[in-house]
């Protein structure tokens, strides 16, 4: 008894859920389906009241993508003529094979049958556009302006996989710029007295403050090394002894230079 009650339940939640089905403009919607189509051209009038109220739902979308609407009646009469003299069997004909041979004759309501069939039959693109919604705009990115976000979802959604992708070219780049110097070289003082080498501003800023400046060519990251590798060998346990260290390993770069 309580199995019994459970399925007419069942079935009640169904029916009322799925009720509009066999009426309105899901109804209409059949006429995409060539197997609810009949294998006979029976009446002339077939199917024109599903059409004109598919036409009026999707008015709106269609007057936006420039369809004339009010030629659709008169093609649809065309295509169901041509459907059954000039196609065949019906089980055998593809919407895209009606759209090469039919698009130059019939192009509004082929373009009205192409929008019922972009129509997505489940949520899942919904859903899956949500989710990546989220992983966009974390609350590090509050402030992300809506055109911004809209931008990166196409790309994200409309994106190639990543499977096929070759990453050599980027790869090689990326070791071609591995290869080059992190350390910045910096001058100070160099040894040719073109204006243009001899930083009078800084010149400037070390006579007003009295330093003492080692005039040296250009430091690089190989005089670096030597007083690093000097400063390591003495160890040095202050400050008097760390500068003395460092002074007599500058001296002799400049000897050898």
């Amino acid at each position: 008894m309580a199995k019994r009650q459970l399925i007419d339940s069942l079935c009640q939640c169904l029916t009322e859920r799925l009720g509009d089905v066999s009426s309105g403009v899901l109804k209409a919607m059949r006429l995409v389906s060539f197997q609810c189509l009949p294998d006979e051209d029976m009446s002339t009038d077939f199917a024109d009241t599903d059409v004109e109220e598919l036409t009026h739902h999707f008015k709106p979308l269609l007057v936006t993508a420039g369809v004339d609407v009010y030629l659709i009646p008169d093609q649809w009469t065309v295509l169901k003529s041509r459907l059954y003299q000039q196609m065949g069997p019906l089980e055998r004909i593809t919407w895209s094979a009606l759209n090469r041979m039919l698009g130059h004759e019939c192009p509004d309501i082929l373009q009205l049958f192409d929008l019922i069939l972009a129509i997505p039959s489940s949520s899942a693109d919904c859903e899956r556009g949500f989710n990546l919604m989220k992983l966009v705009k974390t609350d590090w990115r509050a402030r992300l302006k809506a055109e911004t976000l809209c931008d990166l979802l196409t790309v994200q959604l409309n994106s190639p996989d990543i499977m096929p992708f070759d990453p050599t070219n980027a790869i090689e780049i990326w070791h071609a710029e591995s290869l080059c110097s992190r350390r910045p070289e910096f001058t100070f003082l160099k040894r040719r007295n073109d204006p243009k080498h001899t930083m009078k501003a800084t010149q400037g800023l070390f006579k007003a403050k009295k330093l003492n400046v080692l005039k040296c060519p250009m430091i690089s990251t190989q005089a670096f090394h030597l007083v690093k590798t000097k400063l390591k060998a003495e160890r040095p346990t202050n400050k008097q002894q760390l500068k003395a260290t460092a002074v007599k390993a500058w001296q002799n770069i400049l000897f050898q230079i």
